[in-house]
């Protein structure tokens, strides 16, 4: 079963998925969301990654991820 979804989007934008698309937009599109949902799936069931977004922008200046999992590990 498939849902109609609508988007609104920059018309330069449109045409320049319909180039990349190769002719089939809804096929360019539908891949492109079920990649951006898997990234977003995997990074939230990757405790590293859960727990430097947790802390994100509570330290000064620049810090490594390896540093700042160091200093906020309990």
């Amino acid at each position: 079963m498939t849902t109609i979804l609508s988007v609104r989007i920059d018309p330069g934008l449109a045409e320049r998925a319909k180039k990349a698309s190769g002719g089939n937009l809804s096929a360019f599109v539908r891949a492109a969301i079920e990649d951006k949902v898997e990234a977003v799936e995997l990074a939230n069931g990757n405790p590293m990654i859960v727990h430097i977004k947790a802390r994100a922008g509570t330290w000064d200046g620049y810090i490594s991820g390896e540093e700042l999992l160091r200093k906020t590990r309990l």
